[in-house]
């Protein structure tokens, strides 16, 4: 019986250093002949990295890459076993990712995406003069899997290659899966890589999935988050030719026919049934959580090992997001086998604060065996405001922000004094509404929350306090879910009888709200008039125009404050919306966003 050994590997890959990537794949591929492999299949980015950016646009770092990779193909000559892998190209005057064959000292270009539409058909193997145990392959892109069946490609291909990088994104993991039985269910094989580990977490974590399907089903898989490593598995090449025909024949069954040439418009409907849900953030299951997490500790693991630093500094408040920040760090340290005292958890108490949530921050830090420290600003504060003149009893934005600064620049010169970074707190929601102070909370070394909304916080931590409930630390589950029921609050203004004074959600609207707005908006592209029809449905506790007003409050506060989301740091996607100026949203700082507000007007108006 013949088969076909096939191998998808993800080595653990250095930005820009070609050499050590090259010698990463040659060990990986010797570990690979070893175990019988026929082909392995490697990331698009495997030599270079794939977020290199504008580099591989670069004619030498393009020449180098290319160096890099006959150097390989000869290294392996000795091997009976072919690697397939992605590299960039300029060639005739254009920059383009190909996909190569290095097979007995031979490289060959198979295929490129680029700027030009992907061709109809793909680059078949069997034209460069190789055929591997009578299965055809073929190397394609994530645009030609979509298109792909059985009756639309050539009968003699068998096995699509598909390398192709994505952002690890929650329960993407599982839809891919799917996808894959889908495709391959008639007679088909497909195996797809992502990206290596090692690719920068500036603003994505990119997936590290790797999978290998056959006739509809999964035989191997690499998971999110495993690291380095390879999977392989067994293709049967008369299973997939006895699917392929057994497909055939079904397209060759008569058909009914219709006479009628009329045409006829679809029946919209302008009233349905359906609804839409509260939290369209919030994954479906506990997974989508974990997974969300992942992604949050797996950016701030590479961030840290490619600065070469074991410390972070993190501004603790005891609010919902210094605590989920708190919690990722936790996971991190776990994750690169580091003790917890490098988690350096910073309460600065000032004017604002609460009794509540200093509390909070001190039981925290504490139940978690992490080095605390506590600063009052009151004093420093107060000469700061002499020296700039703000008068006493002045409320103003100045006296709020410079509390904000004064945390930021606290936590900037422990970093420089004692090494690490700092741990950014900001989360989507804020970003979004522009709920931050430049150059205050709004900056950090590296922000982990920078796509995680409000309303997804809160489920984090709450998961995060159910899991170490179940591990037995009661009191610590107790003070993650009294954070989740504290009323967020900026804590800039003083309390009031001993309460929190500033309540963010009753002065710029529910959360609930403004995440529901975020996401048509900025995912879907949706328009005023849209976003209210569906928060109408999702919403029975608001009114239209309750809804109406809170939208307009989003509209503004989301086109004047373009300006911090332009200078905001680096941070990983860990849900659908990004709001990274570096390539999620891109917007002019001073666009005006009066037709979005007159909209809101006019559905106002007609509400009266």
């Amino acid at each position: 019986m013949e088969l076909f050994r096939l191998a998808c590997g993800m080595p653990k890959i250095r930005l820009g250093r070609m050499d050590l990537n090259r010698q990463a794949m040659e060990e990986m591929a010797r570990v690979m002949a070893r175990e019988e492999v026929d082909l392995a299949l490697f990331p698009e980015g495997t030599l270079t990295g794939h977020t290199v950016g504008d580099l591989s646009g670069q004619e030498f770092f393009c020449q180098r890459a290319w160096e890099e990779a006959e150097s390989l193909a000869d290294r392996t000559q000795d091997l009976d076993l072919a690697l397939v892998f992605g590299l960039p190209l300029i060639s005739g005057g254009g920059a383009y990712w190909a996909m190569v064959l290095a097979y007995r000292g031979d490289l060959i270009v198979l295929g490129k995406r680029g700027p030009e539409p992907p061709e109809e058909s793909p680059f078949f193997l069997e034209e460069a003069g190789h055929t591997f145990k009578s299965l055809s392959l073929a190397s394609i892109s994530d645009d030609q899997a979509a298109r792909l069946s059985p009756d639309r490609i050539s009968e003699a291909t068998d096995l699509f290659l598909l390398a192709q990088a994505r952002p690890f994104l929650p329960g993407k993991a599982k839809a891919r899966r799917k996808a894959l039985e889908v495709l391959t269910a008639d007679g088909l094989a497909l195996a797809m890589v992502s990206a290596c580990p090692g690719e920068s977490t500036t603003d994505r974590v990119y997936s590290t999935q790797a999978l290998i399907a056959e006739n509809g089903h999964i035989l191997a898989e690499k998971k999110e988050g495993e690291g380095e490593g390879f999977i392989y598995a067994d293709l049967d090449p008369f299973l997939l030719k006895k699917a392929r025909e057994r497909y055939r024949s079904r397209l060759l069954l008569p058909r009914v026919q219709t006479d009628t040439e009329e045409e006829m418009d679809p029946p919209f409907h302008q009233t349905t049934s359906r609804t839409y849900p509260k939290h369209p953030f919030l994954p479906e299951d506990e997974e989508g959580l974990e997974e969300t997490l992942s992604i949050q500790a797996l950016g701030l693991a590479q961030r840290m090992s490619a600065i070469g630093t074991r410390d972070v500094w993190i501004g603790i408040s005891g609010g919902l997001d210094s605590t989920l920040a708190l919690l990722v760090a936790l996971r991190t340290f776990n994750r690169l086998g580091l003790e917890g005292k490098g988690i350096h958890a910073v309460s600065m108490p000032a004017f604002g604060s609460s009794e509540k949530t200093k509390g909070n921050a001190r039981k925290l830090a504490r139940s978690l065996d992490l080095d605390f420290r506590e600063i009052d600003l009151e004093e420093v504060l107060r000469i700061h405001f002499r020296d700039i003149g703000l008068e006493e009893g002045d409320r103003s934005l100045a006296f709020e922000n410079a509390q904000a600064r004064e945390r930021t620049q606290i936590l900037f010169d422990l970093a420089n004094l004692h090494g690490g970074l700092v741990l950014g707190t900001g989360d989507l929601s804020e970003i979004a509404l522009g709920w931050a102070t430049y150059n205050g909370d709004q900056m950090s070394s590296y922000g982990v929350n920078a796509s995680i909304p409000k309303t997804l916080a809160r489920a984090l931590v709450r998961y995060e306090a159910d899991s170490f409930r179940e591990k037995g630390e009661e009191e610590l589950a107790r003070v993650l879910l009294d954070v989740v029921e504290t009323p967020v609050s900026p804590e800039l203004l003083p309390p009031k009888d001993g309460e929190i004074a500033q309540k963010t959600e009753e002065i710029i609207g529910p959360y609930d709200l403004h995440d529901f707005f975020l996401y048509y908006f900025a995912l879907y592209g949706a328009g005023p008039r849209r976003i209210l029809d569906y928060a109408d449905r999702a919403f029975e506790e608001y009114s239209r125009k309750e809804i109406l007003a809170c939208l307009r409050i989003f509209y503004d506060r989301f086109f004047k404050n373009q300006f911090k989301r332009s200078a905001m740091p680096d941070g990983p996607q860990a849900s659908p919306v990004s709001l990274s100026p570096r390539g999620n949203w891109t917007m002019a700082s001073d666009l005006d966003g009066r037709v979005f507000l007159e909209e809101v007007d006019a559905l106002l108006e007609g509400e009266k």
